[in-house]
């Protein structure tokens, strides 16, 4: 129990937000990335986002690249995974509120928003209106992005 206690307590503002992270785009960047071989999101993402079927697979290598950079080097490239995922969470929010039609679902994305512009805070590079910024100018490519991907499967699906 102590030793349990010590750990918790050791766990700064930082590496709570990067944990958080971990979950979504740790193990779901796993299960996506090898769509290319089982194809189970492939269909589920063409049919509730008309993303193309290459796409989930795209996306789980940018999530593993993600939570990776995270850790590695002691948490040196941080920040650069922090960008990452406010580019991700602006194409995520376009998936929910705009092709799935489900505005509720982009919910989550502004919680992990919260999250990731935490994280860059905590990293002490960037204050908060410099995050802001960025992340707000990441997100806002990252919903474009996810607009050309949705009309890149839209295409796709027409040519079949």
């Amino acid at each position: 129990r102590d030793s349990m206690d010590a750990l918790l307590q050791s766990i700064d503002l930082l590496t709570g937000c990067k944990l958080l992270q971990l979950l979504p785009m740790g193990l779901g960047g796993l299960v996506l990335s090898s769509d290319v071989v089982h194809g189970m999101a492939r269909k589920e993402m063409a049919a509730n986002f008309g993303f193309p079927s290459w796409f989930p697979t795209a996306l789980g290598l940018w999530k593993i690249s993600q939570a990776t950079m995270n850790w590695v080097y002691g948490g040196a490239y941080t920040p650069y995974a922090q960008s990452m995922m406010a580019f991700h969470l602006g194409g995520a929010t376009y998936a929910h509120a705009v092709a799935e039609g489900n505005p509720a679902g982009a919910v989550p994305c502004v919680a992990f928003f919260v999250v990731t512009a935490t994280a860059q805070i905590s990293y002490g590079r960037l204050g908060l209106g410099a995050t802001l910024a960025l992340h707000g100018a990441l997100a806002i490519a990252g919903f474009i992005a996810g607009y050309g991907i949705s009309a890149l499967g839209k295409r796709a699906a027409k040519k079949d």
